[in-house]
């Protein structure tokens, strides 16, 4: 990535330590605070935070781009070992790529050259392969993933955990969600769809890859005084709808949301 995308990836996706007590004292459609949201005194006190928006931005690139984003080699190797059919999708904020639209066999099916075998399958994930399952589907798309990584613009150590679903018999879903430390990061993941057996997109929504201390500063104890203060104090019938937990909220400015 030039200098230039990496100024506008730690500008517009920085991304702050936030708890979800602070969602609760924003709605008043939480049953914590439905007590105190009958005297409009809550629905007073509601905000919006335009820069935590973060609009879809797709633009289509050609190799040539991705070649001087990813560099060269990663490039090529990408396409001599896929084929050159493809069309790529990046979101100018980040660098990251938002949709590759291609076939790709990664699993037994009837799709488009798809060859493959479920000793190819062993032979990749490095375990016995009886049969097309959730997990086996899920290891072959982040190995994809990981070995892609540079061209797509992820940052691997902020996969999350790999969850695959069986949609029908030729359809596979596949997410991961990305997280950093364990933290997740609010509406960050990475999709991808397989049919017939090729991978026929992949691509990342609202992600920006994150640097930042995850240490909070701040308590679950202090979190819910803060929480509560905002919203008049704590009332008799007042129950907590999730505990307090950590999140990391991406955000942009204004212009650029």
């Amino acid at each position: 990535m030039d200098s230039r995308n990496d100024r506008r990836v730690s500008f517009l996706f920085s991304a702050v330590l936030c708890l979800a007590i602070a969602a609760l004292t924003a709605s008043p459609e939480i049953s914590a605070f439905e007590a105190k949201s009958q005297d409009g005194r809550l629905q007073d006190k509601e905000f919006f935070k335009e820069e935590l928006y973060i609009s879809s931005s797709n633009v289509q690139v050609g190799t040539a781009e991705l070649r001087q984003r990813s560099g060269s080699s990663a490039m090529d190797r990408f396409l001599d070992e896929y084929g050159h059919d493809f069309n790529f999708f990046m979101d100018p904020r980040s660098g990251t790529l938002t949709a590759v639209i291609g076939a790709v066999p990664l699993i037994p099916g009837s799709g488009v050259g798809n060859t493959r075998k479920l000793a190819d399958l062993e032979q990749e994930i490095g375990r016995a392969v009886v049969a097309v399952e959730a997990p086996v589907v899920g290891d072959l798309v982040r190995r994809f993933v990981v070995r892609n990584a540079v061209v797509i613009g992820v940052d691997v150590a902020q996969l999350g955990s790999t969850r695959a679903v069986q949609v029908t018999e030729d359809l596979w879903h596949i997410r991961i969600p990305q997280e950093v430390d364990g933290i997740p990061v609010r509406h960050g993941h990475l999709v991808a769809t397989i049919k017939h057996g090729n991978m026929v997109l992949l691509g990342t929504e609202t992600w920006g890859n994150v640097v930042l201390d995850t240490q909070p500063t701040i308590t679950e104890k202090q979190a819910l005084e803060i929480g509560f203060a905002y919203a008049d104090g704590k009332g008799a019938a007042d129950e907590l709808w999730q505990e307090p937990a950590l999140e990391i909220i991406p955000y942009a400015p204004n212009a650029d949301a």
